[in-house]
């Protein structure tokens, strides 16, 4: 019997370092991108060399090859562009390369490739072809370029990305991408998860996980479908086809946190003793030597952060550091931030509901925003007064 075994190693890895360097909520926003999405059919086939140095690592098709054909750790830690202290691939499996048929092969299916805050990523779709496996070993794999070369490497809350790349087959990724399709259920897709004309990867990644089977059937790789399915069908001479497209695509904010202030932050006059207290402190630019200041909440993103205060009874809100503002999200979060009480914001990223969840079980910031907007009638008794 024929299967496909979608890896989702990877998936696991990400979550591992994403615990580790959040600060505060687990917060996404979505970011417009440039794809270049690169399309082998058939898949390419490579076939394994015997020494690292036959290998051109300016190409996403030479790390593949030397990824299925290192035969000891050093030659396999050099792919990776931070060193694991430890790798899945063992003796056992290097022993195995040297003895590996000549049917035994990687396939290069798909690379989808982007740039995020100048490092240029490529998520790779590929399988292992094993003579005596009676199945495709297909996986993704996350590589980033430097300095003109292909190493593996990780990003961070993208599950949501390559489970899409991973489960949809090509030309219905392909249509969705372009934005256009001859077929009725892709128009219907594209329409579910455009916005502001633009294809939120976010949203079509949620709308495959509701496919029943016949969409599945429709739009999966077959392989995960059809366990008849043919996998033995590479081309050495496979030639690739290009496109170019751009997205919306969920990436984690590093620091967003939000706090109340308490009693002793109200009723602040510039003076000595606010002065010692406040002096190198973004609050200290709201304060006033002849009106009152009550410090409300803050919330704290990244290398700026925004202050709700009230000065004579008005609630108002003010960005500190604007000159490093660089998120589309950013005005409707300011003006969630500052007509509604601080404690139903923080109650809206504390119990996450599935209209706004992120790829990580944390909130996407963007559909946040869209699900309070959508909703303003439910949420006035939340107002602030």
């Amino acid at each position: 019997m024929k299967k496909v075994i979608i890896s989702l190693c990877l998936f696991v890895m990400a979550n591992l370092l994403f615990a580790q360097t959040n600060n505060g909520y687990i917060v996404e926003c979505n970011r417009p991108t440039m794809v270049d999405y690169q399309v082998y059919n058939p898949p390419l086939r490579i076939n394994k060399v015997n020494s690292q140095s036959q290998i051109d690592y300016s190409t996403i098709e030479g790390l593949l090859q030397s990824y299925s054909s290192a035969n000891n750790l050093t030659w396999a830690m050099s792919e990776y562009l931070e060193k694991p202290e430890k790798i899945v691939r063992d003796n056992e499996h290097f022993e195995a390369v040297k003895k590996s048929a000549v049917d035994d092969y990687i396939q290069f299916e798909t690379a989808y490739i982007f740039n995020n805050e100048s490092r240029k990523f490529a998520f790779v779709k590929y399988s292992m072809i094993f003579e005596k496996l009676p199945f495709a070993w297909t996986s993704l794999m996350i590589l980033e370029n430097q300095n003109n070369r292909w190493y593996i490497s990780s990003l961070i809350n993208q599950n949501q990305v390559l489970l899409l790349l991973g489960n949809a087959n090509n030309q219905f990724l392909t249509d969705c991408f372009n934005g256009k399709s001859t077929d009725k259920d892709i128009e219907n897709i594209i329409k579910k998860c455009t916005v502001n004309n633009q294809l939120s990867i976010r949203r079509l990644s949620l709308e495959i996980d509701k496919f029943d089977d016949r969409l599945k059937n429709k739009f999966f790789d077959e392989r995960i479908t059809n366990s008849n399915a043919e996998f033995r069908n590479a081309q050495i001479n496979s030639s690739k086809k290009k496109y170019e497209f751009s997205v919306t695509q969920p990436f984690l904010i590093n620091q967003f946190e939000i706090f109340e202030y308490g009693k002793s932050d109200k009723n602040l006059l510039k003076n000595v003793h606010t002065d010692s207290l406040y002096r190198n402190m973004p609050e200290y630019t709201l304060l006033d030597t002849l009106i009152a200041t009550d410090l409300l909440s803050k919330a704290m993103i990244d290398n700026y952060c925004i202050i709700k205060y009230k000065q004579k009874d008005k609630i108002q809100t003010k960005i500190i550091n604007e000159q490093n503002i660089q998120y589309n999200f950013l005005s409707g979060f300011v003006d969630m931030f500052t007509r509604y009480k601080t404690s139903f914001v923080m109650n809206l990223f504390a119990n996450i509901k599935e209209e706004y969840a992120g790829s990580s079980g944390g909130v996407n910031v963007d559909e946040l925003i869209f699900y309070v907007n959508n909703n303003k009638k439910s949420f006035e008794k939340y107002l602030e007064k």
